[in-house]
């Protein structure tokens, strides 16, 4: 993946003008102007749910080792494929 901001990002709150951001270590600025707190959160776990996926996909490509025809996994393994390169600012491209 491109290069992003490491370590754990976290929300504040900008209560002059009420919005929030997400900030990492350091407090170095990830985003801000966040209209919505549930938008906030959703882009702070943004790090930890990308590494999630990486697992995930390992695991669904273990189980369609043993099971090529598995049609679930088969679909797991897209929506993550999927997720995983619009993350990394690429098409998706199926095999």
């Amino acid at each position: 993946m491109p290069n992003y901001t490491k370590g754990e990002w976290r929300v504040h709150k900008f209560y002059l003008n009420n919005t929030w951001r997400v900030v990492g270590e350091h407090n170095w600025q990830v985003c801000e102007y966040i209209k919505h707190e549930a938008d906030a959160h959703l882009i702070a776990a943004a790090p930890q749910m990308y590494e999630a996926a990486k697992v995930a996909l390992d695991l669904v490509k273990v189980v369609l080792y043993d099971h090529p025809d598995d049609d679930i996994a088969q679909t797991q393994k897209q929506v993550i494929e999927q997720a995983l390169a619009k993350a990394e600012g690429r098409e998706y491209a199926s095999e």
